[in-house]
């Protein structure tokens, strides 16, 4: 169904992801893969992470011993839920830095 149609409904919102940024990144993002996580690297070098709280992924950065300087969560705005929803009809987009 396309999102032009005015009688799709909303879309649901997505859940809220959390960000962390942990000195080892890799071995963090391999252990909440290993949970069925669903796990970003970010271009800023966190982790965006679904499937798991905060609370979880902290534990489990703590058990293995991988110090986290950063773990928060992020909730989408309306400007990104109303780029997703017009992303397709967008006439003009700016070039992509090289």
């Amino acid at each position: 169904m396309s999102r032009s149609d005015p009688c799709a409904p909303p879309c649901p919102s997505p859940p809220p992801r959390h960000r962390t940024l942990p000195a080892r990144r890799g071995e963090l993002a391999a252990a909440l893969r290993a949970l069925e996580a669903q796990v970003e690297t970010r271009a800023d070098d966190a982790l965006a992470v679904r499937g798991t709280t905060p609370q979880e992924a902290g534990m489990l950065a703590h058990h293995r011993g991988i110090p986290l300087t950063e773990l928060s969560i992020q909730r989408s705005t309306l400007e990104d839920a109303y780029m997703a929803l017009t992303d397709d009809a967008v006439e003009y987009r700016a070039k992509e830095a090289a």
